[in-house]
This record gives C-alpha cells, sequence and structure tokens, in this order.
C-alpha cells in the first residue's frame, strides 16, 4: 500500500482489535511500543507501564467496509 492510498488510519494497543481490522482488509503499518511512568508513590517505587501500539491503515473503499469507528465497537454478550 502506497502512502498517498491510505485514506484511513486507526491505533490501538489490543492485538485483538488490530487483528479484527486485519481480517477485514485493514493493513498493518507499523508496530512499537508505548511507555508510561507515573512516579506520584515515588517512595514506594516508580511504576512503569510499557505497551504494544499497532498502527493500522485502509484505502477508501475498504474504510467505507469497515469503518474505523466500527473497529473500535465493543462486543457484549
Amino acid at each position: 500500500m502506497e502512502l498517498e492510498d491510505i485514506f484511513q488510519v486507526a491505533k490501538t494497543s489490543s492485538d485483538n482489535i488490530a487483528n479484527n481490522f486485519l481480517t477485514h482488509g485493514w493493513k498493518l503499518l507499523y508496530v512499537t511500543s508505548t511507555a508510561s511512568t507515573d512516579d506520584r508513590y515515588l517512595n514506594y517505587g516508580a511504576y512503569q507501564n510499557s505497551e504494544p501500539c499497532f498502527v493500522l491503515g485502509a484505502t477508501k473503499e475498504i474504510s467505507e467496509k469497515y469503518p474505523r469507528s466500527k473497529g473500535f465497537e465493543r462486543l457484549y454478550g
């Protein structure tokens, strides 16, 4: 997929959501990680968190069939 073909982008830390987008024709553009540190309770040690970050892209045709908003809907059941 060329950069000019990308119509919509989605970013998620959930591999289930990323796989759902991939199943519906989206392409994986980039995988990285995000990290944060919380030092509010420094006398107990800083809390550090790191999680994956998946960046996905879709052409106009694919995003019309399966829009970004649909990929982030919660399913209960």
